[in-house]
């Protein structure tokens, strides 16, 4: 896992360096990126302010199948959520994943 994160934030990083808007509205692409460079699938549905449950915006992020893990590095963007960090690594089923990520319609692929 620890080799993984790495990657993630390599890829995080180059992001920042490329697209000075990052990571505001960069979900799709940063989901892409994850996507084709780790084997992720891509996520997309509602993100949730957890400590109101407001609805605060569509969003897309990743999920990791065999490990059962949603990753999002775009989720800071949101006011909302600044203090939950740059990189977000939480199992689909833990208590957080689910106040603050809707049940996805679908993921795919890429």
């Amino acid at each position: 896992m620890a080799s993984m994160l790495n990657r993630i934030e390599k890829i995080a990083d180059e992001l920042k360096m490329n697209y000075l808007q990052f990571p505001r509205e960069m979900c799709n692409i940063a989901s892409d990126t994850l996507s084709k460079r780790l084997g992720l699938y891509m996520v997309t549905g509602q993100v949730y302010n957890p400590k109101n449950g407001n609805p605060i915006a569509c969003h897309t992020w990743n999920y990791d199948l065999k490990r059962q893990l949603y990753i999002d590095i775009t989720l800071h963007q949101f006011d909302e959520l600044k203090g939950l960090g740059p990189i977000i690594i939480v199992p689909k089923h833990s208590k957080i994943s689910k106040l603050i990520y809707s049940i996805p319609d679908h993921h795919w692929k890429v």
